[in-house]
């Protein structure tokens, strides 16, 4: 990752009062910065103030980091480059993501479309059959009124002859 760059290009400088080795094994999260650095840090010794070679190997270590930087020091561009190719990934993240919720939109749309049609074709023929239901009794209805009529014209011709 572009990040990466970030911390290779760091060198962890400390002023200490105690040992290299008691100062790092005392301190996990000093252990996890120096190691994320490239393990290139600068130890200045208070207890030697007047000794200026300090000085001048972190100068050193400083154009060592900057040569295998290229050549040049980490920049505030490389700084918004890595923000802009974070960005970058952090977009296209989001917009898999999106895909996906959108795809899943449309796969619950179908569904629930498919359940509609399937319920309005029940709803459909329920109806059918209730109207030919109907049709059939109102018809049976006529039949039988027809009928009462003819039996009741029957008896009437019979009482008057």
């Amino acid at each position: 990752m572009q990040t990466d760059t970030a911390w290779f290009s760091l060198l962890v400088v400390m002023i200490l009062t105690k040992t290299i080795e008691k100062f790092v094994d005392d301190d996990t999260d000093l252990q996890e910065l120096v190691a994320r650095c490239n393990n290139q840090y600068h130890l200045f010794n208070n207890k030697e103030k007047k000794d200026r070679s300090q000085v001048n190997e972190l100068l050193q270590k400083i154009r060592d980091v900057v040569q295998r930087n290229g050549g040049s020091h980490y920049t505030n561009e490389k700084f918004q480059k890595a923000e802009r190719k974070i960005e970058e990934e952090k977009q296209r993240i989001l917009k898999a993501k999106e895909e996906k919720i959108q795809e899943e939109l449309q796969k619950l749309k179908r569904e629930l479309q498919e359940q509609h049609e399937k319920n309005m074709q029940k709803f459909l023929e329920q109806f059918e059959a209730d109207r030919e239901r109907v049709r059939k009794e109102r018809e049976e209805e006529r039949r039988r009124e027809k009928q009462e009529m003819e039996e009741q014209r029957q008896k009437e011709r019979k009482a008057e002859r």
